[in-house]
């Protein structure tokens, strides 16, 4: 599986101290301003070509690289928003010949009780109803499945359904049944929930956790 676990870490440095230049960047380079940082990141984001999730991912690493260090947070959230808007593209839910972009991807080192994928970015599985997400729409007994970009694995994967008014307090997840290439069954569900899929990354151990908001088809 390509790993997007450098991806992880830089979401959490640019949450917290923004993106760390080279000290060779630094030592020879004045740093740039505010308005500065922005306008290079705007300037550069623009030309990246479309492409594969991971490829456009790389490219915006190499972009936050040249924007360096960023404490007053002026290119970090645009940033943050682009790799997780990328990340999201790296393992799809195929419904209808149509691929659907995971509506939240977290990653981490374990998985805590309830699926809790806990890392410096906060899993927030249990608030995705709270934003201005549409759910895709589910029908019982639709068989799906999951395509990955090229380069991931579906060896490990997990696949787990929860109505999401369980998630704040006591998580009641079901995990289905899924085959190695990412197909599975709708249960039957009666309300809003979460279809979670979760990978183990080869080697370096890393889960990555992603996670679709879906409602019943009425």
């Amino acid at each position: 599986m390509l790993s997007i676990r450098f991806s992880w870490l830089l979401l959490a440095a640019l949450t917290t101290l923004g993106c760390q230049a080279s000290r060779e960047t630094l030592k020879s380079a004045k740093p740039l301003d505010c308005q500065q940082r922005l306008a290079l990141w705007e300037s550069e984001f623009s030309k990246i070509p479309p492409g594969l999730a991971s490829a456009r991912i790389r490219a915006i690493e190499a972009i936050a690289g040249r924007v360096g260090e960023d404490p007053e947070q002026c290119a970090s959230e645009k940033i943050r928003v682009a790799i997780q808007a990328e990340r999201a593209r790296l393992v799809m839910l195929r419904i209808d010949q149509e691929n659907i972009p995971s509506t939240a991807v977290y990653t981490c080192d374990a998985l805590s009780e309830g699926l809790k994928c806990n890392s410096s970015v906060a899993d927030d599985t249990a608030h995705l109803g709270e934003f201005a997400v549409g759910p895709v729409i589910l029908a019982t007994g639709k068989p799906l499945r999951f395509e990955p970009e090229a380069g991931f694995s579906l060896a490990t994967i997990r696949v787990y359904m929860a109505a999401r008014r369980t998630l704040m307090n006591d998580p009641s997840y079901l995990e289905l049944a899924a085959g190695k290439d990412g197909s599975f069954a709708v249960p039957k569900m009666k309300e809003e929930s979460v279809v979670v899929a979760i990978l183990k990354e080869p080697g370096s151990g890393v889960y990555d956790k992603f996670v679709w908001l879906a409602k019943p088809q009425p």
